[in-house]
């Protein structure tokens, strides 16, 4: 699932919790590489990280090495918010089912939040029972 051309990279995991099987997904939006090339063209804080230090040019192997290093930040960002989220189950602040609720995936494949989202206004001002209705 993962695609790098459109900018989309995502984690899956399933845990179990009372002889049921929940899977949960968190996609990551990522820079493409025609983004990234035009940031290093037109982009100030890109552009200084993709030029040669000697020649002060734009520099394709600095730029090939940014693109490499595309999704590490978002993919730290998302290790520590899953750390810090089991943390919180793991406390019994919060249980699991309410903290991934909008990222548990239904049998269509799609997140709660994919189905919630576009119809949020709608569930907020009706009341939550809406969802269960298939507002």
């Amino acid at each position: 699932m993962d695609d790098f051309q459109d900018g989309r990279v995502c984690l899956h995991f399933v845990w179990r919790r009372e002889d049921q099987d929940y899977l949960a997904r968190f996609s990551l939006g990522l820079p493409t590489e025609d983004q990234l090339r035009e940031q290093a063209v037109d982009g100030d804080q890109l552009r200084e990280q993709a030029v040669d230090g000697r020649s002060r040019r734009f520099s394709e192997s600095k730029l090939r090495k940014l693109e490499d290093a595309r999704g590490r930040a978002e993919h730290r960002q998302l290790a520590l918010l899953l750390k810090a989220a089991f943390n919180a189950v793991e406390a019994g602040i919060i249980q699991p089912e309410q903290l991934f609720l909008s990222f548990l995936v239904g049998k269509d494949g799609r997140t709660v939040g994919e189905v919630a989202l576009p119809r949020l206004p709608k569930l907020l001002s009706g009341g939550a029972s809406l969802l269960l209705l298939g507002a």
